[in-house]
């Protein structure tokens, strides 16, 4: 079961953690994007983060915002990382900067 607990809510976000007994993931929605401040899982490789992250990524898609995050996870850059596998992109040819798109072409 998903949580949800808002922490503060100002003109321009609403900052926002979702979580389940073994992690949770901080998210601040604005009027232009959905930002990812920080996920973690306390137990590794049971799927509790990706939880979290399709909840987020649904968020996303109803709102219809992108959504942004500095990768700092164990395996930036590598095929086994969490959010290459949850469709988001890096930005740069170089650094932690990634965005998954939510816009459907018509």
């Amino acid at each position: 079961m998903i949580i949800q607990k808002i922490i503060n809510i100002e003109a321009q976000y609403i900052n926002m953690i979702y979580y389940n007994i073994n992690a949770y993931i901080n998210i601040i929605i604005s009027d232009v994007n959905i930002t990812i401040v920080n996920l973690t899982s306390y137990i590794k490789n049971k799927g509790y983060a990706s939880q979290l992250l399709k909840h987020v990524i649904n968020i996303s898609i109803l709102k219809k915002l992108p959504i942004i995050l500095d990768d700092m996870s164990d395996h930036f850059r590598n095929n086994h990382n969490i959010y290459i596998k949850h469709g988001f992109k890096y930005i740069y040819d170089e650094g932690p900067e990634m965005i998954r798109l939510n816009i459907k072409i018509i």
